[in-house]
């Protein structure tokens, strides 16, 4: 018998709703509020479509962006160089 994909399940962490797809946590709002009910709903209706897919609420990008990784990296560059510099390392 083939295995049925069952959607992901409406899961409560702190204040916030989301759901776990595919070993990734994808946001969805605030638990229980109308609006993660229905990126809830969007996302289910999205994976019955495509099953692989990983889809975003509201065509949102993820959690940690380009931009914020970015900014990381920039970030600990500097502490890299600083702490260099105290110890003179390299």
């Amino acid at each position: 018998m083939p295995k049925q994909n069952k959607p992901p399940k409406y899961c409560k962490m702190g204040k916030y709703a989301l759901v776990y797809h595919q070993g990734r946590k994808i946001y969805l709002g605030l638990y229980g509020t109308p609006e993660s009910k229905a990126a809830y709903a969007r996302l289910v209706a999205e994976l019955q479509k495509n099953p692989t897919a990983i889809p975003l609420p509201n065509g949102e990008r993820e959690f940690i962006g380009i931009e914020h990784e970015q900014q990381y990296f920039e970030i600990a560059h500097q502490r890299l160089i600083q702490a260099r510099q105290r110890f003179s390392l390299f």
